[in-house]
């Protein structure tokens, strides 16, 4: 009898312990027993089913797949045609699954232990049975519960991480003892793949489940292989616990991670790398700590570059200090975050500082630095001064198509042969352009100028980029154009989406349903045997499991009560009773739906680089924004069969809801709404719902199926239209951008997000396209007139298109002022050449206005170029020149573009405005007195040919019509300079200003 009981206690049934309803008991037939022994026997027994699911969990999950190999070293054997779909387990559930063993090898060592035990003194009974086991009570049913949170929400990577360090924190020193080892065989995957890329510049992840992620670049596969179709690429996205995918495509990801050169594209450094916050264990690992194991990495491709001198390289003895200091620490049972912190910070000092060398000393940044200054903070004067007078007469007409070739080689020429600078290099590396704050791509073949923080994939071949999302998290990724649109008078954008979710395409029984499919129909794979427990379905099961141990065991064993029930909930810490809340219950009261949602997001609060850890993948990053948001809201109904919605197996019916609305912050104290974007988030009680409607029956924005949107912002509303409904707009609403977003200069940054809640999703966008409306609208039609640098290597580390675009929004700003100075300027000397042509008094009135324009438009420059650049230039430059530290210089300089940006007022849209509308009431005056000079050239010329008394006395004043205008500039002019002095009185440091406060 007791061997029966031992051999069911690591799995294996007979006769007399059978397995009935996924549970070990006694056998019904069995007739010599009693209740209360079969009662004790069943309690000691129940640890069996439990061994069998995680033993079932550890062989499906571990040990090595032979096919990769083969795949790497067999290259020219391989059948092009060859479509044989392998699975590529998680890495790190392959590391769970050693740490679990072990735990498994000392239950069977105890097992065999008794079992000695017994052949010693066959008195041994059940109770002695049930207390010589006592301590796996407690451990067995919180590693089942943990391994049904990493199968039924598929963990992997840092999420995993996560749950195994949550699992940790719990005051059962038993199973706190149990889940440390566990996840010490958990972080040694996290310090070999940390110790590959900051050694060697490697990303060694090949089912995409490290925090830091390579955006593939859609090439096209090797000549005379077959592309992979995108739409079996991946069964889940790449973002599965299992990445299951044909052959070929598998060939080619390996080969890809494995096998990738250090490259010599100057675009790697901003574009190619990012942080993939989804796969970062936020529990124990901060984010600005991945930000720096980032730069590491890609400073070690950079220095280790076939462009970089011997010299300059990393030596291969600090290399190997750096590979033995992770190891080190990879030694260390339990992660030590303030040592490995410290280990982290030496080596990224080192390689800060053999990049600082290879760019400031010997790139000589400060004299590209200057370069900057010179021309697009018109630090060189003289080449603005004749720049401006040679483009005089192409600027009074509006650009063409052929802007960029008739400045370039025109006025841009003519200026270099005045001032003798044909041949200079400095400017040979200088370009304009005009700035059409617009961008179309018809597919995203090219991706030049879009940052892609989050969970964005690309799959080689394919020419659109996808988007995925996890149960798990609401943060899943973002695309943004890396440059900030003028969307202030107005946009259009456009674009083709497609959203698989799982769920719905079970529901819809569709072709789809195997490309979305789980790992498994229940928590521990039986997918074979669909077990029906009751309402609950597989979740009820495990807890139907629990409850009959702890039913007659929390008494003997009162640690068993935390140990069965708290560590059964998520790896957020919500606990079982959230799961239960999801899962197909008898009362749909009790389900809450689930949302997937597609939103465009209007911002100008953050940066948008992805390489930095703050740029923002969802609404819930941002504190001011505009979002329109593609819902669609679902939840099962019916009876399911007790099959989880969750589950490859479900194919009930759902009740779905598509809706588009309009979110907007507010700085309205009482406009506090609650914003389903951004639940549990402590700082949106200032978000409002504008509008919302529903869409018609026949459009299911999750039907898998490709959908086309377009929004359309003019005259303060804003209108969505969707698929064939694009005569009317499905949606339209009065909205001002400036009052829920601080435009810069008018700008902001655009971008399409996922928000998703309990379910995974995929959304695939094909194209995307905006045209701004400012050529429209603009009173100066070369307001988009900008500045190209070529930044050559190593340089380009320094000054990326992002930092460049900052640069060229600070030449936009001060160009039209420089343009409108120099007007002036001829305007005074005109004036004085035909002052006593016309009245004096009026001539007086006309020069006095000349005057008050000047003064304003000279005392705003000299407090931009003296009080601001200058000053903050001289900043920089002794920061940069004491620092020896690549990072401690970015940041710097980054700084030194923050701070310009602020003191120029651009994130001020008042005083922007106001600005734009003086230099146009300048143009304006300039206008009337190159009218007043011609007036007075034509009064000479008839003076010449007529006698004094044929001249008629009107003929001494000036026009009417023109000094009339003037007369309208000067009262326009005076409500502008009132209310821009009024604002800038409001503004704390103003008055530290000299040139400022002369305005006053």
């Amino acid at each position: 009898m007791l061997h029966e009981i031992l051999l069911a206690l690591i799995g294996h049934t007979g006769n007399i312990i059978v397995e009935e309803e996924g549970q070990f008991k006694v056998s019904n037939s069995i007739e010599f027993l009693t209740e209360a022994e079969v009662e004790q026997v069943n309690k000691v027994v129940i640890l069996g089913i439990y061994y069998k699911q995680i033993t079932d969990f550890v062989k499906r999950n571990s040990g090595l797949n032979s096919q990769i190999p083969f795949l790497l070293c067999m290259e020219d054997l391989k059948d092009d045609n060859d479509d044989e779909e392998i699975e590529v387990t998680s890495v790190y559930v392959k590391s769970f699954c050693a740490g679990v063993q072990e735990v498994l090898n000392l239950y069977k060592e105890h097992i065999l232990a008794i079992e000695h035990e017994y052949f010693v003194n066959d008195s041994l009974n059940i109770t002695h049975l049930s207390q010589k086991l006592s301590l796996f009570y407690q451990l067995l049913p919180s590693l089942t519960g943990c391994i049904y949170e990493i199968e039924s929400q598929e963990l992997k990577g840092g999420q995993l991480l996560d749950l195994v360090y949550q699992n940790c924190n719990v005051g059962n020193p038993i199973i706190k003892s149990m889940f440390t080892k566990i996840l010490f065989f958990c972080n040694k995957v996290l310090y070999h793949q940390i110790n590959a890329w900051i050694v060697h510049g490697q990303l060694l992840d090949i089912s995409d489940e490290f925090f830091i992620h390579m955006i593939d670049k859609g090439e096209e596969a090797p000549e005379g292989q077959s592309k992979i179709d995108a739409s079996r690429t991946m069964k889940d996205g790449s973002n599965a616990s299992v990445m299951s995918v044909g052959s070929n495509a598998t060939f080619y990801r390996i080969k890809a991670v494995l096998g990738k050169n250090l490259q010599e594209d100057e675009k790697e450094w901003n574009n190619l790398f990012t942080l993939r916050l989804s796969m970062l264990p936020h529990s124990y690992f901060p984010s600005k700590l991945a930000d720096k194991i980032l730069f590491i990495g890609k400073a070690v491709r950079m220095l280790q570059s076939n462009k970089t001198g011997e010299e300059d390289r990393i030596q291969v003895e600090d290399l190997k200090a750096f590979s033995a200091a992770i190891s080190k620490l990879q030694s260390i049972k339990e992660f030590n975050l303030p040592l490995f912190s410290k280990v982290i910070q030496v080596i990224g000092d080192c390689v800060a500082k053999k990049l600082w060398n290879l760019v400031v000393v010997k790139g000589d940044l400060l004299t590209h630095l200057q370069n900057m200054k010179d021309f697009f903070l018109l630090g060189n004067g003289e080449f603005f001064h004749f720049f401006v007078e040679e483009s005089r007469s192409l600027m009074s007409l509006p650009p063409t198509a052929k802007a960029d070739y008739e400045i370039n080689l025109g006025p841009y020429m003519k200026t270099k042969n005045i001032l003798g600078k044909e041949d200079d290099e400095i400017f040979k590396k200088f370009k304009f352009r005009m700035r059409s704050f617009s961008f179309n791509f018809k597919d995203f073949r090219t991706r030049d100028h879009l940052s892609c923080p989050g969970a964005v994939f690309q799959n080689r071949g394919t020419k659109y980029l996808k988007i995925a999302a996890t149960r798990k998290s609401r943060r899943s990724g973002a695309i943004w154009h890396s440059f900030k649109q003028k969307i202030d008078t107005g946009f259009k954008t456009n674009f083709n989406f497609k959203i698989k979710n799982h769920i719905v395409l079970n529901s819809y029984g569709g072709d789809n349903v195997n490309n979305m499919s789980m790992m498994s129909s229940s928590p521990f794979g039986f997918a074979e045997t669909p077990r029906k427990t009751g309402p609950g379905g597989d979740r009820d099961h495990i807890m139907q499991s629990t409850n009959r141990i702890s039913g007659g065991l929390h008494d003997d064993y009162p640690n068993l009560r935390m140990s069965m029930h708290g560590n059964l909930g998520g790896a957020d810490g919500a606990g079982a009773q959230q799961t239960d809340r999801v899962s197909i219950g008898g009362e749909i009261n009790e389900i809450n739906p689930l949302s997937v949602s597609l939103v465009v997001i209007l911002q100008a609060q953050k940066d948008v680089i992805a390489s930095k850890y703050s740029a923002p993948i969802s609404t819930k990053d941002l504190q001011e924004y505009i979002a329109i948001k593609f819902n669609s809201t679902f939840y099962p109904t019916g009876d399911n069969g007790g099959v989880s919605v969750y589950s490859s197996k479900f194919r009930g019916q759902l009740s779905i809801t598509n809706s588009v609305s309009v979110w907007a912050t507010s700085k309205d104290p009482f406009g506090n709404f609650d914003n389903p974007l951004t639940n549990n988030s402590p700082n949106r009680d200032n978000t409002r719902l504008v509008d919302q409607v529903d869409l018609p029956y026949d459009v299911d924005i999750i039907d898998g199926e490709q959908h086309s949107v377009k929004i359309e912002f003019e005259k303060d509303v804003l209108k969505v239209y969707i698929d064939q409904y694009s005569q009317d707009p499905v949606l339209s609403t009065p909205i001002r951008i400036e009052d829920s977003i601080e435009l810069d200069n008018g700008s902001c940054y655009i971008g399409i997000a996922q928000e998703t809640f309990l379910t995974n999703n995929i959304t695939e966008i094909f194209n995307w396209s905006l045209m701004s409306s400012t050529q429209s609208f603009s009173k100066d039609s070369w307001s988009g007139l900008s500045l190209e640098y070529k930044a050559q290597w190593p340089i380009h580390l320094f000054l990326s298109p992002t930092i460049l675009e900052n640069y060229n929004r600070l030449f936009r700003f001060l160009f039209p002022l420089r343009r409108v100075q120099i007007d002036l300027q001829n305007d005074w000397n005109n004036l004085k050449r035909i002052y006593d042509v016309f009245d004096e008094e009026q001539m007086r009135f006309v020069m006095a206005m000349r005057a008050r324009l000047n003064n304003f438009i000279n005392n705003i420059m000299s407090y931009l170029q003296l009080d601001v650049i200058e000053t903050q230039w001289f900043k920089l430059s002794t920061g940069i020149e004491k620092c020896q530290d690549f990072e401690e210089a970015r940041k710097l300089h980054e700084n030194y573009l923050s701070t310009l940006s602020s003191k120029f007022f651009l994130s001020m849209e008042k005083i922007i405005k106001i600005m734009q509308d003086i230099s146009h009431l300048v143009m304006r005056f300039s206008m009337q007195c190159k009218l007043i000079v011609e007036a007075a050239t034509m009064k000479q010329t008839q003076e010449l040919v007529m006698e004094d008394e044929e001249i008629k006395e009107e003929d001494s004043f000036i026009p009417k019509t023109i000094f009339r205008e003037i007369n309208d500039i000067k009262a326009d002019f005076s409500v502008l300079s009132k209310l821009i002095f009024k604002i800038l009185n409001r503004r704390k440091g103003v008055d530290n200003s000299t040139f400022l406060s002369q305005l006053f």
